[in-house]
């Protein structure tokens, strides 16, 4: 079944300039590699002593991300009013309720890794299921630019950006 889809010139434009903002700040493949920018902070673990085969995808890097963060303490109460707006927002950005930026909006509002945390508690309470599965089914904006968001949330430990390791062998 063939659906149309109706855009306007801004709506044209505003897809073209997201897209274009996109491949310019975070590159147009999945995955960081070591030595990129946004990489060379104290947050991620480089662990030069292997070489890395497969790098993690900024899914994968946020997935575990968020996993650490949902675990950490003196979080905001979660039914603060500014916690469950955002998580409203959050989930009507996704079902195409809210605006279609609000999604980038609200992450860049939450300012604390404990008011992130706060945020994915109260939306998995919610609406039973984690604001990373809902974002999983989000088309219209990419892990890249969600990673680019969420990774300022240093939650003291560090990520690891290798997927897999080459093993070393010594010959004796």
């Amino acid at each position: 079944m063939k659906r149309i889809v109706r855009l306007t010139e801004s709506d044209l434009t505003r897809i073209v300039k997201r897209v274009i903002n996109e491949q310019m700040f975070f590159g147009t493949g999945g995955g960081m590699k070591l030595g990129t920018p946004e990489l060379d902070t104290p947050m991620f673990n480089h662990d030069m002593t292997g070489k890395c085969l497969t790098y993690k995808s900024s899914a994968e890097m946020t997935l575990e991300l968020f996993g650490k963060l949902r675990g950490i303490a003196g979080q905001t109460n979660q039914l603060d009013k500014t916690i469950q707006s955002w998580i409203l927002r959050l989930n009507n950005s996704m079902k195409g309720l809210g605006s279609s930026n609000d999604l980038t909006k609200v992450l860049s509002e939450i300012k604390t890794k404990e008011q992130m945390s706060s945020v994915l508690n109260a939306y998995n309470k919610k609406f039973g299921k984690t604001l990373y599965e809902d974002l999983s089914g989000e088309y219209t904006i990419s892990w890249d630019t969600i990673w680019g968001m969420v990774k300022r949330f240093n939650y003291g430990k560090s990520i690891g950006t290798c997927k897999k390791y080459a093993t070393q062998t010594y010959n004796a």
